[in-house]
């Protein structure tokens, strides 16, 4: 939602990758992103979803940072948080069939 809603993100990727802590880190880490992106949401401006511009590296992820619009943005972070998501039913989906 960086791109999307003009926030100044800052990642640590590796360590987005790490897995840590206990089903309540987890969910009190999921709360809290949640909480966020409604935030950023609600104030964001729909006028502003055509404008474009090239993104700053660290929002842009891997390549070289290209023209993009704030609805692009928008429709990739929704694109990439189903993918997310389909992870997690997955590993759900392992965990309850793995045998005791």
């Amino acid at each position: 939602l960086g791109i999307a809603c003009g926030q100044d993100l800052r990642r640590d990727r590796p360590g987005e990758f790490v897995s840590r802590g206990s089903y309540a880190d987890l969910k009190a880490s999921g709360e809290a992103l949640s909480a966020e992106i409604d935030a950023a949401l609600r104030g964001f401006d729909a006028s502003r979803l055509d404008e474009r511009f090239v993104p700053p590296q660290e929002l842009f992820g891997e390549g070289t940072p290209r023209e993009v619009s704030r609805r692009d943005g928008l429709a990739h972070a929704l694109e990439h948080a189903g993918t997310h998501l389909g992870h997690i039913q997955m590993t759900v989906q392992m965990l309850k069939e793995r045998p005791a």
